[in-house]
């Protein structure tokens, strides 16, 4: 009976330790939604501070055991205004409206640390555009501009999943990277003048200054 009870322990342990391993298999389907938050500087002459909270869904699918592929994107909205008070600014206010739109698809890959968690390491092609109208008036003279930013280019993360239940899985990217090609212009409404920059970008942000969680559902 000691035996038989050793064996059926045994057992279950074993799929306790692997059943995370079924979820990272070959033909599996996943669902998941990341959650970021992120501080931005909207540059208008006076530099002003904005908070982002962003929701991004996505699709994935395994091609391969603990490779799959991965795509989502997300839209976010917001809108801000400022009146700067004290003989400096010379009742100076600000407004300011913005944009995003972010599309990605890719390759994920899972290299397993131990049962149940595993490091993630991510490889995407991004197409993110964004456009921000800036308004100010100071005493009784308004300008306002428009500025318009489309990137293409490569993405990558790294980060780790836990899989608390054989269903789902916590996601933490701790670290981000971006290399894109940049298209900006930006007009001055009250000179009527446009102005067009092109170039090249890379970003790189970590978990401290832009913390990035997520939940995934495999089915």
């Amino acid at each position: 009976m000691k035996k038989l009870t050793y064996l059926f322990l045994s057992i279950g342990l074993y799929f306790i330790g692997f059943q995370a391993i079924g979820q990272v298999a070959q033909g599996t389907h996943a669902l998941g939604l990341k959650i970021d938050w992120n501080s931005r500087t909207i540059e208008n002459g006076l530099d002003s501070q904005i908070d982002n909270l962003r929701l991004t869904p996505s699709y994935s699918y395994f091609i391969k055991d603990r490779l799959s592929i991965i795509g989502g994107g997300s839209y976010q909205s917001n809108k801000g205004n400022n009146d700067y008070q004290g003989s400096d600014f010379q009742g100076l206010a600000y407004g300011f409206e913005r944009k995003e739109v972010d599309v990605f698809m890719g390759l994920r890959r899972y290299i397993e640390v131990q049962p149940k968690l595993f490091l993630m390491g991510t490889y995407e092609l991004n197409y993110h555009w964004n456009e921000t109208y800036v308004e100010q008036m100071q005493q009784g003279d308004r300008s306002n501009s428009l500025q318009t930013a489309r990137n293409v280019g490569l993405f990558g993360n790294l980060g780790l999943a836990y899989f608390p239940h054989e269903k789902f899985s916590f996601e933490l990217i701790f670290l981000d990277a971006r290399f894109f090609r940049i298209y900006n212009k930006r007009r001055f409404y009250r000179e009527l003048n446009t102005t067009k920059y092109q170039g090249w970008g890379f970003e790189l942000a970590g978990f401290l200054n832009q913390p990035s969680l997520g939940l995934r559902y495999f089915f």
